[in-house]
């Protein structure tokens, strides 16, 4: 399954590290396997089994200048299996810097895998935090989220 992510708003500066969940699913190609729950706003495994969830993540700030500052970026995916359940990025002034215009962004992916029961769910949850630097304003957080069973 294939699936688009977008904000249904964006993620305030007050709330920046905090998980962020308000998504719009749009089912880019179907699967037998997986699904996308509308309701609750998470993926649902049909059927029983091992899954990769691969997430392909951006941040596009309202300000078209925003400087990022020591700022941590990632996913969540809830039932992941052990540890690997919350990824952590960073990125600075040495390696990112002013993300200027026409299209300001940061980008980042990750995969995870899941051990499923049939029609189990799971929450998908991006999060940015830019420290010290919450006053440029909001940010939107989407994604595009591709689920394979493996076994």
């Amino acid at each position: 399954m294939l699936i688009q992510l977008t904000p249904n708003t964006t993620q305030s500066s007050a709330y920046m590290g905090e998980d962020f969940t308000d998504f719009a699913g749009t089912v880019l190609k179907t699967s037998v396997d997986a699904g996308w729950d509308a309701g609750t706003k998470k993926l649902v495994f049909v059927t029983a089994g091992y899954y990769r969830v691969t997430i392909d993540s951006r941040m596009v700030p309202v300000d078209p200048y925003y400087l990022l500052q020591d700022c941590a970026h990632g996913a969540y995916l809830e039932g992941a299996l052990s540890v690997f359940n919350r990824s952590i990025h960073t990125s600075n002034n040495n390696n990112s810097g002013y993300l200027y215009t026409p299209t300001p962004r940061l980008t980042w992916h990750d995969e995870f895998y899941v051990n499923a029961t049939a029609l189990q769910q799971a929450q998908i949850a991006l999060y940015f935090n830019n420290q010290g630097y919450t006053g440029y304003g909001d940010v939107s957080l989407d994604a595009v989220v591709s689920v394979q069973k493996l076994l």
